[in-house]
Formats: structure tokens, sequence, C-alpha cells
């Protein structure tokens, strides 16, 4: 680490996996930036089809070698009309998404929808409202969401813990950092 500068001081982050923090950041949930969304189960009538307007992506669609960082390729595709009916939400382009379940959960895959998206209910989306999709994207790459996940047979983590995780919030007296 001899490459980075110390900071002159540092203040107590209040979190106690991230320890302390230069004095002039500010630490934020991640719900003030963008909006956290769960996917949506698809009957098996409703999916296997490959023509129709919206991608559906799953799990193992992120394992796709098209799909290394953005998700230009999916097995499955479902109509406008079914989304609607089914009330399932339609996540826009730059959402970074990724496994909330089950060991999916813990292989830390994180992944940025393309084009206008439906996910099913073991993937989890994160909305970004405002800075740069891809700092997101970097910064949910380097999360190890099994540190969070509830515990049991079947890790999980939910909305609500997402929507919580701590941000740095940027300052302007941050110079040329991220």
């Amino acid at each position: 680490m001899k490459n980075y500068r110390r900071y002159t001081e540092y203040k107590d982050s209040g979190i106690e996996w991230l320890g302390e923090i230069p004095e002039y950041w500010e630490i934020t949930a991640i719900k003030r930036f963008g909006d956290v969304q769960g996917g949506s189960g698809f009957p098996d009538v409703e999916q296997g089809f490959a023509n129709e307007k919206i991608p559906f992506f799953k799990v193992s669609d992120m394992n796709l070698q098209a799909n290394a960082v953005e998700m230009v390729e999916s097995a499955n595709t479902v109509s406008r009309n079914a989304a609607r009916r089914l009330r399932a939400f339609v996540f826009p382009p730059n959402t970074i998404i990724f496994p909330k379940v089950g060991a999916a959960l813990m292989t830390n895959k994180r992944r940025i929808l393309t084009k206008p998206s439906c996910v099913d209910n073991n993937v989890m989306g994160f909305v970004p409202r405002c800075g740069s999709p891809k700092w997101f994207y970097w910064w949910l790459r380097g999360l190890d969401l099994g540190k969070f996940a509830n515990p049991g047979a079947v890790p999980s983590v939910n909305e609500g813990q997402v929507r919580e995780l701590p941000v740095r919030q940027h300052s302007s007296k941050l110079d040329g950092d991220i």
C-alpha cells in the first residue's frame, strides 16, 4: 500500500466492519443514490420464449460468456403484456443486478443491464438515480454480500438490508477521489 497516501485525520465510521475513515468522508445508505428492487417470479407457462421484447434474466444467464459484465444475452424473453399482467418490474438500462439467495449469492456476481429487462425472483437490482452506474457496479463488485446474508441453511439478502448498505458520499473536499 505504499502507492497510496495516508489521509491526515481519521474518524470512526460507526460501522464495525468498516472501521476508521478519513475525517471528511461522509457515509450514507445506498438508498440515497438509487432504488433496490427484487425480481419477479414468472409461471413456467410464461417462460421459455425467445422472441419477445423484454429479456428475462435468471441467475444462470450471468454465467454466459457474453454476459461477463453487461447482460446482453438471455435464454428467455417475456412480452410486455405478460410483464404488465404479472406486475413484474421492468428494470431500466444501467441497473446493476446480482443474485440474492442461495449459493449464487455467495459468488458475488454483479452485472449491468443494457436494455429494459425483467429478472427472476432469485435476482435483485440496484437502479442508480444519480452518480455513475459504472462506479456503483465496481463498488458492488467489491462488496461481499455474503457478510450481510441472513443466517440459515440458505443464505439470502433482502431489499431492506441492501438499501441500508453504507456508501461514501461524495464531498467537495474530495481531491480527485471517486
